[in-house]
């Protein structure tokens, strides 16, 4: 009986393993965005508390350092956001209504691609950028493209209500 005992357990512990284990909640993984290494650093004199510089002089964009865009404004088509990117050399005046496109796509889970706005432009300490509304159907871990002439920025936000 002893000698069964020993067997007994190797079977318990052989059963057990190939229970299937429930698998990680994914629903809270989101890659978001990270600083390039080295960091990006734009031909403009600006920085802002809590957020980075993303992209190349060809097309770059501001990033908040946790990657979350959270608390914006909401209406039926969703999320609220101004997307705005620079590009070395561009003139404001020169382009009014840039030739920016941006998509979306949702990472953890299907849903609808996000409307925007038609491209416009603007000026302040920072220079001359391109920006456009965004309307972000849900909260989720979203993979924005945004494409300018010659150039294509992705980045992955994760949108949020509340933090």
């Amino acid at each position: 009986m002893n000698r069964k005992l020993p067997l007994l357990f190797a079977i318990l512990v052989v059963l057990v393993a190939c229970i299937p284990q429930p698998s990680p909640d994914k629903s809270d993984v989101c890659p978001v965005t990270q600083p390039q290494q080295p960091p990006f650093s734009p031909p403009i004199d600006a920085n802002y508390e809590g957020r980075f510089w993303y992209g190349s002089s060809a097309l770059w964009t501001n990033l908040p350092s946790d990657g979350v865009w959270w608390g914006l404004p909401h209406d039926d088509d969703g999320y609220v956001q101004k997307a705005v990117f620079w590009r070395e050399g561009f003139v404001a005046l020169d382009e009014p209504n840039p030739a920016l496109t941006v998509s979306g796509r949702k990472l953890d889970a299907s849903a609808p691609t996000f409307s925007f706005s038609d491209a416009t432009h603007g000026w302040d300490e920072t220079g001359n950028f391109m920006l456009m509304g965004i309307s972000i159907p849900t909260e989720g871990c979203w993979e924005i493209t945004a494409e300018y002439q010659d150039a294509q920025l992705i980045y992955v936000v994760k949108v949020v209500e509340e933090r």
